[in-house]
């Protein structure tokens, strides 16, 4: 893990390092080097671009990353490309976001995702895996084992410039009403959960609804949910705790890494010049390091917050986690052999875990 960070600083660094020292400026007209840029973000003429986000500023760090990243490409391009950040319902509602970026009616939005599986089930993959890989090793995939090229060209088909531009550990295994012992005590219970995860809820008999975290924890408030299964303890609210759901289960089996991605319309990412896209690269190397550093700095002093407003923190009964992973297994393999953009990504995901699997095995302790 340790070497993925350095190499995302080296990163960040030498994507500051040539968007300073380049004799073009950001936003100074189009070189050779960039051919088809339309000039976006030069001295004279700023860009502006509106981001709106699934998460509210104030949501822990799921918001804080998504703040982060509009404020640092602002100061990184000193201000000749202005990324403002909108909170949900401000500008797009929050799961409106994807259609609103693919249709060019906002220039860019910050997400998961885990959200757009109805797009296509491929989308989930990069947002988060029942029962692993985890984080070092979903990266080394993204960047060196072909992950990036297939989420690229998935997004492009919706007009969109995806970049991961934020990462988070592993999510809580589920925050509940009642206790959760028996892969019974899901059926027929409404919960709300995201991406592959909760295609094996579904599985297992429980009725799964979509919400961003924040409608969800609204919810759990109002009693209208049993459950939920796809925050981290850093975004759940301790007032949930004390008020309707005290019962707080790990690991995270659905979601070991969640990632956040920033979407840009293809038509404004196509028309900025090669430094403003490096700067914005730079920017969201930046935002991985931190969030996922912070996110795992943090989960423990955020849980005995929630132990002291009355949390009980439990681990999955063994047998449990194993029926729920026996489903994900089914589950995988149906959507290998129904959806060709699953398969391609699942397979080269699969691939490249079968060799890493002999790294670390040598590697690590």
């Amino acid at each position: 893990m340790r070497g993925f960070i350095g190499g995302l600083f080296v990163g960040l660094v030498a994507g500051v390092i040539l968007a300073v020292t380049s004799d073009s400026k950001v936003g100074q007209a189009p070189s050779a080097e960039a051919p088809g840029a339309q000039g976006n973000g030069i001295p004279g003429s700023p860009v502006s671009w509106r981001m709106a986000s699934v998460f509210p500023a104030n949501m822990g760090l799921s918001g804080n990353t998504s703040r982060a990243i509009a404020l640092r490409v602002s100061d990184l391009t000193g201000s000749n490309l202005n990324l403002t950040f909108h909170n949900p319902g401000a500008v797009v509602e929050g799961l409106d976001v994807f259609d609103a970026v693919s249709s060019g009616t906002i220039e860019a939005a910050f997400s998961s995702p885990s959200f757009w599986g109805s797009k296509s089930r491929a989308f989930e993959l990069l947002g988060g895996i029942p029962f692993g890989p985890k984080t070092d090793e979903f990266l080394a995939w993204y960047h060196d084992g072909g992950g990036k090229k297939l989420a690229h060209a998935l997004y492009q088909r919706h007009n969109i410039h995806g970049l991961i531009c934020g990462l988070n550990g592993p999510v809580a295994g589920g925050i509940f009403r009642a206790h959760v012992s028996r892969i019974e005590d899901l059926r027929n219970k409404t919960i709300s959960a995201a991406g592959l995860g909760a295609r094996v809820l579904s599985r297992a008999g429980a009725t799964t609804q979509l919400h961003t975290p924040q409608d969800a924890l609204a919810k759990l408030k109002d009693e209208q949910l049993f459950g939920a299964s796809f925050m981290t303890p850093l975004n759940i609210d301790p007032a949930v705790v004390t008020e309707t759901a005290k019962h707080i289960y790990f690991p995270g089996w659905s979601q070991q890494f969640s990632t956040f991605d920033l979407l840009i319309h293809l038509r404004d990412w196509n028309g900025l010049h090669a430094n403003a896209k490096a700067i914005i690269e730079a920017a969201c190397a930046q935002n991985i390091v931190e969030s996922l550093s912070h996110s795992e700095g943090q989960q423990f002093t955020h849980l005995k917050r929630l132990i002291n407003r009355g949390a009980e923190i439990q681990r999955w009964p063994q047998g449990l986690t194993e029926k729920l992973k026996s489903l994900w297994q089914r589950e995988a393999r149906r959507l290998t052999g129904n959806d060709r953009d699953f398969r391609r990504m699942w397979e080269s995901l699969q691939a490249f875990r079968r060799d890493y699997s002999i790294w670390q095995e040598l590697g690590y302790l």
